[in-house]
């Protein structure tokens, strides 16, 4: 008799064992789940702030190439004005030249 009982708490020893080993597999599944969700986030966190960094850095490039490009066209079109400064003074002199002779 004493057998059988030893063998019957040995099963539901075996079974409390088993309960236990699945309740931590379950708790072990749940914060592997939740770890990967954050870190899912995380890295969608960190793209973001990536993204934005990049944005803004590319911002400051191309208002950096339009300052260059507007004080380009600002001389340009200094040098143009003056040249037809320069070329209305021949053409009214040559125009005085021909008409009083």
């Amino acid at each position: 008799m004493k057998a059988i009982e030893q063998v019957e708490q040995a099963e539901r020893q075996a079974e409390q064992l088993l309960e236990q080993a699945r309740k931590e597999a379950g708790s072990i599944v749940e914060q592997a789940e939740n770890d990967a969700a954050r870190l899912r986030e995380e890295s969608r966190q960190k793209a973001r702030d990536e993204t934005a960094a990049l944005l803004a850095q590319a911002q400051k490039e191309a208002e950096r190439q339009a300052e260059g490009l507007r004080d380009k066209t600002e001389k340009q079109c200094a040098q143009i004005a003056a040249s037809a400064e320069s070329n209305m003074e021949k053409a009214v002199k040559f125009i005085m030249e021909r008409v009083v002779g």
